[in-house]
């Protein structure tokens, strides 16, 4: 092939319309060109090293144009270690289970008051197994503490998913079902208070509260871990061009405002 005619530094074969060149780095003479498809497969095929970023000749990073905006990874606690979030969720449970506690028996109980609608229920009740037995307020006081930081976090998961995802469309539809069912498992302390509290059956609400109370942050764990899972498939489906140097709209743009600032702080001194 004639040493006038540039060749692809990976197929050696010359550019065509249906698969152009590009420079996308600052490899000079037989290096320079390479194949937009070739790139794409050395890439892919290296994906997970150093070569996905950077040239391996030169190490010039490359300049990456995405067709839509890259997701934000770690929003939340990384679900490598789910022993942490276990240890996270019981240890303030106990602590502030323990707090409220106190304050409820100088407060005459007023959150159960509360729940009960200021009624006082037939016995066996709640409230009394709750001022005579040592076990049953810490049963009831972590669970209780269980199900109020559940609903303030998926309450915050909410919030900070509606500010921080781009295309919260494909977002919802591949997490919803997760959060739901996250978010029903937290409404059963709830629902269960209202069944078998108010039937004189408080004893068996403080034993299936306690047991719901275990698993929650199971379900922390399993949502935060579909929300990882749909991050890196939103940030690996995003389609991605490597931009040529030689015509590089990014960098031009860039050069611009560059430009444009130092002619204004020229302007400025003179």
């Amino acid at each position: 092939m004639s040493d006038d005619i540039p060749e692809c530094r990976i197929c050696f074969d010359i550019e065509t319309p249906d698969d152009p060149f590009i420079s996308p780095c600052h490899c000079k003479g037989t290096s320079k060109y390479v194949h937009k498809s070739c790139l794409y497969s050395w890439r892919n095929f290296n994906r997970d090293s150093i070569a996905w970023r950077q040239c391996m000749e030169c190490g010039t990073e490359y300049t990456l144009y995405h067709k839509y905006p890259m997701e934000t990874e770690n929003l939340f606690i990384d679900t490598k270690n789910p022993s942490f979030i276990y240890f996270i969720q019981y240890v303030s449970c106990i602590i502030f289970g323990f707090v409220i506690w106190m304050i409820e028996t100088q407060d005459d109980y007023l959150a159960i008051k509360m729940l009960d609608f200021n009624k006082t229920l037939k016995e066996p009740s709640l409230l009394t197994y709750i001022k005579t037995d040592e076990l049953s307020p810490q049963i009831f006081y972590f669970s209780y503490t269980m199900f109020v930081q559940s609903l303030c976090y998926y309450l915050y998961f909410a919030l900070k998913i509606n500010s921080s995802i781009k295309r919260k469309e494909i977002y919802i539809n591949k997490i919803k079902n997760q959060y739901l069912c996250s978010m029903t498992s937290s409404l059963q302390f709830i629902i269960w208070y209202y069944i078998l509290v108010w039937n004189q059956q408080p004893i068996l609400f403080l034993n299936l509260a306690s047991f719901l109370s275990m698993i929650e942050p199971f379900m922390y764990y399993k949502l935060i871990k579909k929300h990882n899972k749909i991050i890196k498939y939103l940030n690996q489906e995003n389609e991605e061009e490597v931009v040529s140097f030689e015509h590089n709209p990014i960098m031009e743009h860039q050069s611009l405002l560059t430009n444009d600032v130092e002619l204004r702080n020229i302007i400025i001194e003179d």
